[in-house]
Formats: structure tokens, sequence, C-alpha cells
């Protein structure tokens, strides 16, 4: 993402932080805007979706339902697409090296059997607060 994103969102938590949530919502907007620069195409879109969930939250919490469903599917959107991502990046690296795949059942559903470079180490993270988050508005 680029510096405006990483700015308007540390000023979305902030706002959040001190209870005003009109502010981070108008931070969030402003950071989500900024990616529409399109030198930043194509990036990693889990930051973006993660914004979006952030979006929902906070108009969950203004009462406004409606476009809170919104961005909470454009946030589901956001996470598909670097689900198939990693999907794809999976399925080279198996054509590629088909015995780092071989082993037990256990170790082939575990993620930690699976390297995958270029990826986040928060990726896992990211999911269970979204998880959490999706309970909590329940």
């Amino acid at each position: 993402m680029g510096l405006l994103y990483l700015c308007f969102n540390n000023q979305a938590n902030l706002a959040n932080r001190l209870g005003d949530v009109p502010a981070s919502i108008k931070n969030l907007e402003a950071a989500l805007e900024s990616t529409k620069d399109p030198r930043l195409v194509g990036r990693d879109e889990l930051p973006l979706a993660e914004s979006y969930l952030n979006l929902a939250n906070a108009h969950c919490y203004m009462t406004n339902h409606t476009r809170a469903m919104a961005f909470a599917e454009e946030a589901f959107n956001f996470a598909a697409k670097t689900a198939e991502r990693i999907q794809e990046i999976v399925y080279q690296m198996k054509s590629q090296d088909p015995a780092r795949f071989s082993g037990s059942d256990d170790e082939k559903k575990s993620l930690g059997a699976v390297p995958w470079p270029n990826q986040p180490q928060s990726y896992g993270r990211v999911l269970q607060r979204a998880k959490l988050r999706e309970i909590e508005q329940v």
C-alpha cells in the first residue's frame, strides 16, 4: 500500500481509539480512496479487506447497517482475491515440487507444513480477527 493509505489508516486507528467513530470512518474512506492510484493496482488486497471490514464495523456501530453490509461484502471480495492468489501459489509449488506435498494427511492439512513464499506472516491473525469481528457483530 502507498504512504497515503498508511497515514490515513493510522489516523483512523487513532480516531477510533479516541472514540471518534465518524472521524475514523472519514479517514478509512480516505485511505481506501488513496488506493485507487493506478500505480498501486495489483498490490496485496489483504490490507484493503481489513480496512473494508473496519468500515463495516464502524458503520454497524453507528447503526448504519446497510452501509455496513456493503463494506463487509467488499471485505469478503478482497479476502477472496487473496485466498485465490494463495491457492495459485500452492498449486504452482505443488506442480514444481510434488515431494514437498507428500506425507501424512495431518501434514497436508497443517498450514505450517507448507511454507508460502512472499506471503505476510500475519495472514492467519488477520483471518482470526475477521472471524472474531464477525462473531461480535452477530
